[in-house]
């Protein structure tokens, strides 16, 4: 009974968090949007006082000495909704003026948005910024009831999924059903959750298009007023569908006849005077509205699925739970060694899944700031962002054996997680990027400690071959399970919270993973085990080191399968990302393109390499194919449309080739004789990892050049399939002997 109700309790706690997930990503979804909306009414109006400002320095007028600047702040600020307030600033954005009365406020960042405008001369130089602070306050009122209606109507659904499961559960039903049955009332309330807020993105589509159209219609008024006719307005058509393009709720936007019929969704505003027979008519955009409705419900649905995932894995906690609270826990026996594997597997899961939720996301905040450092670019320091966390985690793998004897398994695992905790909270605080790529070389550093963890327990988590094997299986399965997760989640959160909130929560989730290893890893157990173990080979680890790299065996294996599939797992952190951001795709894109990235890694690669297996018989002709795999999927994004779903397309071959390949890669590295022969498994693991580190500190930068230009993408397919065709000598050669 106390088993029933622990793997009760974990499917419910994993359900909860969906459940509430959803309901906190629908009303952050469509209050985006409504801020979204009101931003683009506001760059619409702004425009004109720009043009003023602008007009007014050609003439010789500056900033500094703008007389009645204030008025023209003031006069402005009618036009926009209450609470706004405008500020001019020079080029040192320093305040000049304001339509406050007071000359020092300040503003609570929280309750306030923001649209900055440049102001540039004639010759395209920078003068200042029109900074326009809109109140969030009035949108969240907007948006109160039907946030209220979302969380009621959420745990309604979350209390009848909790007793129907309960009851299925004393009636006797599978694990498999009662997830299912969960996965099911999730899904009901993500219905629920698009259901209630669609009348609000249509509402918000309305009140941001009636504002332009007003706008636009009074600045009509204006001209006509002083007795031009409009037939004569220089370039109104021009004018009408610029204003049209700025506001996407806006579906067409043009002068016509009164007695003219009206369409569907099409609102007439009054032209003044003798024209009182043409009006300014406009319509709503019904497609910009389903596409924002559309985008939502397909971030529930890529919720849900990682929610299915996040429960699947978890089902082992209720198992791992029971035995902890046994005698046998810490004690060898075939049971104990059982649940360190799955330890192993779970434990990577967390800290994978951690990692990837925030790697490549630095790199595209710091594009998004477009701020370099130490006289680099913003491309150039986006790319070593990422480099730098790689590098971090070479050096600290190359001397993690040295600090392994100071610092052993436990007190490394909770050394390498406060750091990694520190590091992602100074990412998310900070808007610099130099302290941006400080704190990733701060987290390589936490990462390499993390990975010697996991290296330790798995050359002392075990008695026999056949555990030894059970551990690096479970090893690889772990870290593509927390690939596919972390991406997905880190594209979730990135999509509807912003880049630098994906640090926040790998902080926090790192604090769970901490927790997790302190609890569930049998560490005195290991220690023992360490001990019995020690190293009997004669040389010291640098000399033992530098035989084994230098076997040509090895360097082989090394430059044609390690180095090749290191770089191609980066396409999906570095290349796919920046393919969308330069391309300007929806966030839900990236979204999907890492989800299917792991479904395809963590499924369907794990029953493809079983097929492949048993067709070939070779690890080396599976890494072929691999290659040529990775080859495709990169040079595919060179394709000039249906550029969503070729994106999609080689998202999911990515994932292909990290979800055979990594296991094929390490099966081949770990049976090389040079490895047997020279290293321990600690250090046979360490070398790995240090070699992949190599490769994923160098691979952003030319993964970089690849997304910029052609000829680098198809070089590094070619490199690919190269690598492929001299292994395929290579597997002819062992048949012949």
């Amino acid at each position: 009974m106390r088993g029933f109700f622990r793997k009760y309790y974990v499917l419910q706690f994993v359900s909860l968090f969906a459940a509430a997930g959803l309901c906190v990503l629908s009303y952050l979804t469509i209050l985006d949007y409504f801020k979204k909306n009101e931003e683009q009414f506001i760059t619409s109006c702004n425009d004109e006082v720009i043009e003023e400002i602008t007009t007014s320095l050609e003439y010789g007028k500056t900033l500094s000495n703008y007389y009645g600047i204030s008025d023209v702040l003031k006069r402005a600020a009618l036009l926009l909704n209450e609470g706004s307030i405008i500020i001019l600033a020079n080029k040192d954005d320093e305040a000049i003026a304001s339509t406050t009365e007071e000359t020092y406020f300040q503003l609570e960042r929280s309750d306030y948005g923001e649209v900055i405008q440049e102001i540039r001369n004639s010759e395209d130089g920078l003068e200042g910024y029109l900074k326009t602070f809109y109140s969030y306050i009035q949108i969240k009122e907007e948006l109160k009831d039907s946030l209220k209606k979302s969380i009621i109507g959420s745990m309604i659904v979350f209390l009848i999924m909790t007793i129907f499961c309960f009851v299925g559960y004393k009636r006797g039903a599978s694990d498999n059903r009662i997830i299912l049955l969960m996965i099911l009332g999730v899904i009901i309330q993500g219905i629920f959750l698009t259901v209630n807020y669609r009348p609000e993105f249509v509402k918000a589509a309305q009140k941001s298009a009636e504002g332009t159209a007003a706008y636009v219609n009074s600045t009509i008024n204006d001209i006509l007023k002083k007795g031009v006719v409009i037939e004569e307005i220089y370039d109104l058509d021009e004018y009408l569908e610029e204003k049209r393009q700025e506001n996407d709720s806006i579906a067409s936007l043009y002068i016509k006849d009164l007695d003219a019929e009206n369409g569907q969704n099409e609102y007439i505003l009054p032209l003044y005077g003798d024209n009182e027979k043409r009006t300014l008519a406009y319509s709503i955009s019904d497609g910009y509205i389903h596409r924002n409705v559309l985008d939502m419900a397909l971030t529930f649905i890529a919720t849900i699925v990682l929610a299915i995932i996040v429960m699947k894995e978890s089902m082992v906690l209720s198992e791992m739970i029971t035995f902890r609270r046994s005698r046998l826990f810490g004690l060898p026996s075939d049971e104990q060694y059982k649940q360190i594997a799955n330890a192993i597997r779970y434990g990577n899961f967390l800290s994978v899944t951690f990692d990837y939720m925030c790697l490549s996301f630095s790199a595209l905040q710091i594009k998004e700031w477009n701020q370099g450092a130490l006289g680099m670019s913003p491309i150039t320091a986006a790319a070593l962002s990422i480099s730098i966390c790689s590098i971090a985690d070479l050096l600290g793998m190359f001397f993690m054996p040295y600090i392994g004897k100071r610092l052993k398994g436990k007190k490394l695992a909770v050394t390498s997680s406060m750091v990694m905790i520190i590091a992602n909270f100074g990412c998310f605080f900070t808007t610099s990027t130099l302290i941006m790529i400080i704190m990733r070389f701060f987290a390589g550093v936490g990462t390499a400690g993390v990975k010697q963890v996991r290296n330790i327990v798995i050359s002392d988590g075990y008695s026999c071959e056949k555990e030894r094997s059970a551990n690096l299986t479970a090893n690889n399965n772990g870290v593509i399970g927390g690939l596919l997760c972390g991406m997905g989640f880190g594209g979730v959160i990135a999509g509807v919270f912003g880049y630098q909130t994906t640090f926040i929560a790998t902080a926090i989730g790192y604090l769970l993973y901490l927790i997790f290893e302190f609890f569930f890893m049998p560490w005195k157990l290991l220690s023992k085990s360490s001990n019995e173990k020690e190293n009997t080979l004669a040389d010291n680890f640098i000399i033992r080191l530098k035989k084994t790299i230098s076997s040509m065996k090895l360097l082989k294996t090394i430059f044609l399968i390690i180095i090749p599939q290191y770089f191609l797992l980066m396409v999906i952190v570095c290349l796919i990302p920046g393919r969308i951001q330069s391309l300007r795709l929806p966030g839900v894109v990236l979204t999907y393109a890492n989800l299917l990235n792991g479904v395809a890694g963590l499924y369907l690669g794990e029953h493809i390499y079983k097929i492949l297996q048993n067709k070939f018989k070779s690890d080396i002709a599976i890494q072929m194919l691999v290659l040529v795999t990775g080859a495709v999927s990169m040079m595919i994004l060179n394709v000039p449309f249906f550029m969503t779903a070729i994106i999609i397309l080689s998202s999911i071959l990515a994932g292909l080739v990290d979800g055979i390949g990594t296991p094929v890669s390490m099966d081949i590295y770990m049976g090389n004789i040079s490895i047997i022969e020279g290293l321990d498994d600690t250090e046979s693991l360490v070398l790995y990892s240090v070699l992949g580190s190599a490769v994923m500190s160098a691979a952003p930068f030319i993964l970089e050049l690849c997304e910029k230009n052609a000829v680098w993408m198809y070089g590094s397919g070619i490199y690919l399939i190269v690598c492929a065709i001299l292994l395929m000598k290579k597997s002819r050669r062992k048949k012949v002997q």
